[in-house]
């Protein structure tokens, strides 16, 4: 049975956004940092992006589709990790 909300969901606590697959036996989700200075909203784009493209952000809180920089090793166990083609 679909919800709607007419107003803003506050998770409290840490707790997960999740989003179940199909038959609910897994999901992905978010979850806040445990400590963060500032609010914080971000706003997704209107269509989707192409394949091989990266959600990016502007520095206040919109996000677009932008063309990865490269750099690689995000995915690696061990290897470095990058952000925006810049080892973090």
């Amino acid at each position: 049975m679909a919800r709607q909300f007419l107003t803003d969901i506050e998770l409290g606590n840490q707790r997960e956004l999740r989003f179940e697959d199909a038959d609910s036996s897994h999901y992905v989700g978010f979850k806040s940092p445990a400590t963060i200075t500032t609010n914080r909203i971000w706003t997704l784009p209107a269509a989707d992006g192409t394949s091989g493209q990266v959600l990016s952000t502007n520095g206040s809180g919109t996000l677009s589709w932008a063309t990865s920089g490269g750099g690689g090793g995000g995915s690696s166990v061990g290897g470095d990790l990058y952000l925006n083609s810049n080892c973090i």
